[in-house]
């Protein structure tokens, strides 16, 4: 996935969260690898990012409360500070 397509569905995605669902849309991730993506601070809350591939992510300060988290990959991920 480009940086460029990550940064849309984020958008969406936190403005899904902002309306309670009324605009923007929720980000479905799953099985997609995001190997070294720039996430830091991304609100996920209530994201599907189920098997997703997040080796060597930059979490940091990222919002995961909700999250559908079943077999994602984290090896390597920068944590710090993200909310489950």
């Amino acid at each position: 996935m480009t940086e460029e397509r990550i940064k849309e569905v984020l958008r969406q995605h936190k403005l899904w969260v902002e309306t309670d669902g009324k605009e923007g849309v929720k980000a479905n991730l799953s099985y997609d690898n995001l190997y070294d993506a720039a996430l830091y601070g991304a609100d996920l809350r209530y994201a599907n990012l189920e098997s997703v591939s997040l080796n060597r992510a930059n979490l940091k300060c990222a919002d995961l409360r909700h999250a559908r988290l079943r077999g994602v990959v984290l090896e390597g991920a920068d944590l710090s500070d993200t909310k489950f």
